[in-house]
């Protein structure tokens, strides 16, 4: 009899303990994913989010509360490549030196908005922060792009655009490079008075297109020219006379 009654109360036991881990197993699955961890403190990756199973999120103030506003205060640097996201709206929430969008497709830039107001710049290495980054982008509209006020830099590689004509980009912007992409010309419909820096490397212009762009950066100073046909404008003996208080060069690095 005694038997019997601890094999009940051992079942029992066992049966209790296999509920409580079942329990266990269940709010593991459904922990939030704001538990997360991030490879580094500094910033948002792929790597981080393809770790989690997110591929696409609604907009900014989604990865906010993914990752957390104790955390995300100490975001630097979001690189996304390939997720997919609706909107830019929550994007002032970090404090951002660098955005950087590869190889997926981009609406358009309403609610962009970047947070500069902690960043220094007496320091001449913020000089072009934050700085956006866009490469192997479908754009189907620059809407919003030119209501980004606070963004400084821009890079666009190797993207393809919808939207042919009335492109505006911010006109604050201190740094502008084009890697491999087609009409830059459509860029420059208004004059960019804080410009300084200007990349136009595998752009096919002319003299006469480049000499318009310059008209348009009335403060500009340095100058990329590579792959282009107009590459030999680095040596000062093939210079035209609307470059010469720019310095010409390659590579922007």
């Amino acid at each position: 009899m005694k038997k019997i009654v601890f094999l009940m109360l051992l079942g029992m036991t066992l049966t209790a303990c296999s509920k409580k881990e079942a329990v266990k197993q269940a709010e593991t699955l459904n922990k939030p994913v704001t538990e997360f961890k991030l490879k580094s403190n500094w910033d948002i990756t792929s790597e981080d989010l393809d770790a989690i199973n997110v591929t696409e999120f609604e907009d900014f103030n989604t990865l906010y509360e993914l990752v957390g506003a104790e955390r995300a205060a100490g975001v630097r640097n979001i690189i996304l490549k390939g997720h997919k996201f609706n909107s830019f709206k929550g994007i002032e929430k970090f404090k951002l030196w660098l955005l950087d969008i590869r190889d997926t497709e981009i609406r358009d830039f309403e609610g962009l908005f970047f947070n500069n107001d902690w960043i220094d710049y007496s320091e001449p290495e913020y000089a072009d922060r934050p700085l956006m980054m866009i490469t192997n982008v479908v754009i189907h509209s620059f809407k919003g792009l030119a209501d980004a006020t606070n963004l400084r830099g821009l890079w666009v590689g190797n993207c393809s655009f919808e939207q042919s004509k009335d492109i505006v980009l911010p006109s604050q912007l201190h740094t502008l490079y084009f890697f491999y992409c087609k009409n830059v010309l459509d860029f420059f419909n208004v004059v960019y008075k804080d410009l300084i820096n200007l990349s136009l490397v595998g752009a096919d212009i002319s003299d006469a297109d480049l000499r318009n762009i310059v008209s348009k950066c009335p403060n500009l100073q340095y100058l990329y020219l590579g792959y282009t046909e107009l590459s030999d404008y680095k040596q000062e003996e093939y210079r035209p006379d609307y470059l010469k208080n720019i310095t010409v060069a390659d590579m922007p690095y």
